[in-house]
């Protein structure tokens, strides 16, 4: 695992064990992803949103935590599909379903928004878009 964290990143009102529970989540699917080994990154930074865009962002500072895995990723189908409450790539009866829906709900309550990016071979992207605090 790599982790990039600057030592200066803006202050956050969220709630840390929905955070840690994210996080955990995101871990958990990327070791899944990369049966044979991988990689599995996070990073944060302070971004800074000029004008409303894609994820529905307000003008403004935020917390941005990217996580990524060089896993086996997802085709289109199943990044659409991939926020859906109990949905679930594995096989049978393992697992309770990505956690996606989760992180994205609280991620949305905190304020922020969830960008997900995968390709089939490539890997899966989340960015987590946080407020940060004035």
């Amino acid at each position: 695992m790599i982790l990039d964290a600057p030592p200066e990143l803006p202050d956050i009102l969220a709630e840390p064990h929905l955070l840690e529970l994210a996080l955990v989540n995101l871990a958990t699917n990327a070791r899944d992803a990369m049966p044979k080994g991988g990689t599995f990154s996070i990073s944060l930074d302070k971004a800074q949103v000029a004008d409303a865009n894609a994820a529905a962002l307000k003008a403004g500072d935020y917390l941005r935590i990217s996580a990524s895995d060089t896993g086996c990723g997802m085709n289109e189908t199943t990044v659409s599909r991939a926020t859906e409450p109990l949905f679930t790539t594995k096989a049978g009866q393992s697992g309770t379903g990505l956690g996606l829906s989760m992180i994205r709900d609280f991620i949305t309550q905190a304020g922020g928004a969830m960008q997900l990016r995968s390709a089939e071979g490539k890997g899966t992207l989340v960015d987590i878009w946080l407020p940060a605090l004035p």
